[in-house]
């Protein structure tokens, strides 16, 4: 449940009241699903002034996108990987990703590419 949280969020604060009003929740309940946000690796900023996420998150409702790459984007706080992120979703029978689908996450555990993975490494420039 924390996604429909996740799916509201931007980068200017919203109170706990109007969250819960859209979500159909109670505040409490928008307060705990914004700490599993939290706990997962999303930076989101919790405040007196409400929620938002850090201004240069990669939430699907603050990213412009163009075409058919990323048209449809799953962010996500923590991953083993984000390839195996991806392939889940393809295979999902109930709600596949479609062409051009991806994956992006703050924190990748056990994948292979990038910073400090176990992928080819190449030369600074």
């Amino acid at each position: 449940m924390p996604h429909r949280l996740l799916a509201l969020l931007t980068d200017t604060p919203q109170s706990g009241e109007v969250l819960a009003g859209r979500l159909g929740l109670g505040r409490v309940t928008v307060n705990t699903l914004a700490h599993r946000l939290q706990e997962d690796g999303i930076p989101l900023q919790i405040t007196r002034a409400g929620y938002a996420l850090t201004p240069g998150t990669p939430a699907p409702g603050l990213v412009r996108r163009g075409g058919v790459l990323g048209a449809d984007m799953r962010y996500l706080g923590t991953v083993g990987s984000t390839q195996d992120e991806a392939r889940a979703w393809a295979d999902d029978a109930a709600d596949p990703a479609p062409h051009g689908a991806v994956v992006v996450a703050e924190r990748q555990t056990g994948g292979v590419g990038g910073v400090g993975g176990r992928g080819p490494r190449f030369p600074a420039a």
